[in-house]
């Protein structure tokens, strides 16, 4: 996955030829960033729970 995009690249994805690949690296990037949030979110609920779970047992 390239990290390094230019600014310009935004502004050049308005332009037909350009669009497809950047629509579909931008459409990759949301994709992985929403199963990154999904994980975090699953390992933070999992984490309180097994906390719950031990300050219940107490």
């Amino acid at each position: 996955m390239p990290v390094k995009l230019p600014p310009s690249g935004l502004i050049n994805g308005s332009l037909p030829n350009a669009n497809k690949p950047i629509k579909k690296e931008t459409a990759i990037k949301i994709v992985i960033a929403i199963k990154l949030s999904v994980i975090a979110t699953a390992s933070l609920i999992v984490s309180n729970l097994r906390l719950g779970t031990g300050a219940a047992s107490k």
